[in-house]
């Protein structure tokens, strides 16, 4: 069979996923490698007993083939026994934990690599295993429930990322297990009738022990931190405030809503009743004086067991909303329970059934009953409508709550999400919140890698334009036309649209987050610092603000606090690649080499290269003799294109290893284009040596800022 001949089997597919990995090598790179190859050597002795084939390494896991189920799974038991039996004797700082996931299905071998819905359902099924488990499909489970001496465990209900086929899981309870199984970050069973648990969201309890720990080993490894003091020597102000500090107050007038659960017999319908929770919070975010939680954070507690209290605290939230939505024909029928999380006690619960041609009026009605619980005063008084019936067509309406739920997500998602909202439109042209919401998914495409400017830009312009036509009052139109102005250097209208955007919806974490890295483009600093605060306190878990926040403290010089930040984002979501690009960028500033090179590293790995190409640019910058070697690697290596692919971000690289010249020639090319995505990042530090440039003064007078900041003077 030639090299690119395809050939279509049924296969066992084995994915399996070091668990921490990414942390350790950000603390001790040498011990995280050690470790790494004592792994792969052990796991790959099991491969060969079970008769596992191994496709490839993926970082620090691997995709293996076997030609059965029951191999397989023989296999991922072996493995985690012997690694059980490894850990008993070793040090905590040594242990190696695993997480695997198995399923059987149809794939294709291609040029010695294999692809298929099979690869790519076990690849989410690896994700939902906790460290040291076995996940498993139905499929699998079915044809080994007799032929291995385990139990197994039901998880709840959940869909898998891009797996438009609803699928039982199961967890295979391992022998050495204490009766009853044990529960871990993913595998949350199914304990209360009132509200089932999902497996697809971290559980709020093991975030908070993980931020504890990252703070204990920041301040236990970098003792400097500590007892650090800011700008110039003095104290820490609020706007620094530590992770070891008391939290603030949490005010009363404050509420989260948790995501609906699903009781519908079609569990594929979940994004039905996760639009509905959205859509309630997105009304409530419009009551001037009521903080509400932001769905990141929010439904991050998808499902959780967690104590009421717990989440609470964790969002700085007094009251907490849950409730449960049964679909059934044109009919809905919603539960909703109000909760005061100091005492546990109901506050208000109500039952709603209703057609689904007056859900709209439902979504108001409870929205508005909770508000009167808070005795919040509502705008424009209590007869005014919080959820706008824009559309009579239900399935553009369903088009428009999966958009969300798909948006919401990022990554790639948002081209499903875009999709879907172009679907709505088609069926209902005159839906303004569809159109809005399609603009905001076309202009966050070029962040992910997913279109480019020039297409993208265009459609989210008309997208927005066509939404404000419709409804005046559509917050997320606004949001969009602000990014359109922004990224077109038409500084005052974007301003204009951000604030507007932020009447309609003072309380939407993202309308305030994208006016925070505004105001920071355009060098209004302080109060970009103050925006982004604000957004952090209404979705304090989002892991893209707290890296923002920690930007635009780097560029304060607030060095303490924005390392705090990065580390602290970076203990809750180690993969992160926006924490590991900003810590480097941040370590680089401040000439602490050996910090970048570590995390740079990890940056390659987790692009999927072995990591060299990047560490040798922090190499380069610290050792003279290595220099040459880093510039011809930032130009030409491979590994390195991605920093090729955005000028500031390029130039930053070239200042930092010395080739100034350069640096301004690509900062001359970004300046022909008017765009501004990158331009916070001409007010970093590394950028100082550039400022009493001419060309450099040439490229800022071309993108036409309002306002240069002044010289933030060194600590």
């Amino acid at each position: 069979m030639s090299v690119n001949a395809e050939q279509r089997k049924l296969a066992a597919i084995m994915f399996t996923d070091m668990v921490g990995y990414s942390s350790l090598s950000q603390r001790d790179d040498r011990l995280a490698l050690e470790l790494l190859e004592e792994h792969r050597e052990l796991l790959r002795k099991i491969f060969a007993e079970f008769n596992g084939m191994e496709i490839k390494t993926i970082g620090d896991g691997f995709l293996v083939e076997f030609n059965s189920a029951l191999e397989a799974a023989q296999c991922a038991i072996a493995i985690q026994r012997a690694l059980a039996k490894r850990n008993a004797d070793a040090a905590a700082e040594r242990q190696i934990q695993v997480r695997i996931g198995v399923h059987i299905g149809d794939v294709i071998h291609r040029g010695g690599d294999v692809y298929g819905d099979g690869v790519n359902i076990a690849s989410r099924i690896e994700q939902l295993a906790g460290a040291g488990g076995i996940c498993v499909s139905m499929d699998v489970e079915r044809q080994i429930r007799n032929a291995v001496e385990t139990r197994f465990e039901k998880l709840a209900p959940t869909e898998l990322k891009n797996i438009s086929v609803p699928m039982d899981l199961f967890r295979i309870v391992l022998p050495w297990e204490r009766q009853g199984g044990r529960a871990t970050t993913h595998e949350i069973r199914e304990k209360r009738a009132s509200f089932p648990t999902s497996a697809i969201v971290v559980s709020g309890i093991f975030l908070i022990i993980v931020i504890a720990l990252g703070w204990w080993w920041i301040a236990g490894s970098h003792t400097n931190l500590a007892s650090s003091r800011v700008e110039g020597g003095g104290p820490a102000t609020p706007n620094t405030r530590t992770l070891a500090e008391a939290p603030p107050s949490i005010p009363e007038k404050s509420i989260a809503v948790l995501p609906f659960q699903n009781l519908s017999d079609d569990k594929s319908t979940g994004y039905f009743s996760d639009g509905i929770t959205e859509e309630i919070l997105n009304a409530l975010a419009q009551i001037p004086g009521l903080k509400v939680a932001a769905r990141r954070s929010a439904f991050q507690f998808k499902g959780s067991d967690l104590d009421l209290a717990k989440i609470g605290q964790t969002l700085g939230v007094a009251h907490i909303l849950e409730g449960s939505l049964q679909k059934a024909g044109d009919q809905v029928r919603i539960n909703v329970q109000l909760v005061d999380v100091k005492n546990g006690l109901q506050a208000w619960s109500e039952k709603y059934d209703r057609k689904l041609d007056n859900v709209f009026a439902v979504e108001d009605e409870i929205a508005k009953a909770i508000a009167t619980q808070l005795r919040v005063q509502l705008t424009g008084g209590a007869g005014q409508p919080l959820v706008v019936d824009s559309t009579n067509n239900l399935k553009a309406h369903e088009l428009y709550l999966r958009g969300l739920s798909l948006l919401a997500a990022r990554g790639p998602a948002l081209l499903e999400a875009r999709d879907s909202f172009q679907e709505a439109v088609g069926l209902d042209t005159g839906y303004a919140q569809a159109w809005g919401a399609l603009a905001v998914a076309e202009f966050l495409l070029p962040s992910y890698g997913l279109d480019s400017f020039d297409a993208s830009l265009p459609r989210a312009d008309s997208a927005a334009k066509r939404a404000l036509s419709l409804d005046s009052n559509t917050a997320s139109a606004y949001v969009a036309t602000g990014m359109a102005n922004y990224f077109h250097c038409r500084w005052a209208d974007a301003d204009q649209a951000f604030r507007r955007a932020l009447v309609l919806a003072p309380g939407d974490a993202e309308a305030v987050n994208q006016y925070a890295q505004f105001l920071s483009t355009i060098g209004q600093l302080e109060p970009s610092l103050r925006e982004i605060e604000r957004a952090q306190q209404l979705d304090p878990l989002s892991p893209i603000i707290g890296v923002i926040h920690a930007g635009v403290l780097a560029v304060l010089r607030r060095d303490a606090a924005a390392e705090l930040q990065i580390k602290s984002v970076l203990a809750a979501h180690p993969d992160f690649a926006p924490a590991l690009t900003w810590g480097a960028v941040q370590y680089i500033d401040r000439k602490m080499y050996p910090e970048a090179e570590v995390l740079l590293r990890s940056l390659g790995k987790l692009n999927g290269q072995n990591g060299d190409a990047k560490a040798l640019l922090a190499r380069g910058m610290a050792d003279p003799d290595q220099r040459v070697a880093a510039v011809n690697s930032l130009e030409a290596s491979p590994d390195n294109a991605d920093i090729r692919r955005d000028a500031i971000w390029y130039a930053f690289y070239l200042i930092s290893l010395g080739e100034r010249g350069r640096a301004l020639d690509e900062l001359e090319i970004y300046a022909t284009k008017l765009n501004s995505a990158f331009v916070p990042w001409l007010w970093n530090r590394g950028f100082d040596p550039l400022r009493d440039e001419p060309r450099f003064k040439a490229v800022l007078a071309k993108l036409a800022l309002p306002y240069t900041p002044p010289a933030v003077t060194e600590p």
